[in-house]
């Protein structure tokens, strides 16, 4: 499948008990795909260094923590209908971009209030991201470092927001990043394969 939406594995038989060879994600990898939420406390359980983030699925709960906060949230939406959203990012420290967005979202697709939706406090800067094939037992190398330009503007990175100019990448065998993000998530994946 092109995307899988949880719908789809919950239907498959159990691995062994299909007349057919199946090949595919298993239910609990299908999960960290799309459930944000997991994904995020599968980081953390990890010892990975994530940005402060607040799940909710009460919508009217949300809206008024964004009011309260203070500062620029990101909105990312949780569950499979997270795939067919793209994540906003606030700029007004008193969240009424988010806000709105948030209602605008909310009245086009109820799923989004019976899923949830996950705010990420906003950092700025080069996103930077490793990550590897995993073979069922170890990741395989060379690693692939992903860094994802935000703004449109060369260093100092100062101009508008784009959501990704672009990105470039590099392999590498041996890198601080990767050593101290992905690879730490090794042992939970042999877990769930």
């Amino acid at each position: 499948f092109a995307v899988m939406t949880g719908r789809r594995v919950q239907g498959f038989p159990e691995p062994g008990k299909s007349p057919i060879p199946l090949l595919g994600p298993s239910r609990d990898a299908e999960k960290l795909e799309i459930d944000r939420r997991h994904g995020m406390q599968i980081m953390q359980d990890a010892g990975i260094e994530v940005p402060d983030w607040w799940f909710f699925d009460n919508i009217n709960k949300a809206i008024k923590f964004a009011q309260d906060h203070g500062s620029p949230l990101v909105i990312k939406p949780n569950g499979a209908h997270a795939l067919s959203y793209m994540s906003v990012v606030g700029h007004a420290n008193d969240n009424a971009d988010v806000i709105a967005m948030l209602k605008l979202a909310v009245r086009k697709d109820a799923e989004i209030a019976t899923k949830g939706i996950i705010f990420q406090e906003l950092v700025e800067g080069v996103e930077m991201s490793a990550g590897a094939f995993f073979n069922g037992t170890d990741f395989v190398m060379p690693a692939m470092l992903t860094f994802e330009n935000k703004r449109f503007a060369p260093p100092p990175y100062t101009g508008p927001a784009t959501g990704e100019l672009g990105s470039y990448a590099l392999f590498d065998y041996e890198n601080k990043l990767f050593a101290e993000t992905t690879k730490k998530v090794g042992r939970y994946l042999t877990e769930i394969v």
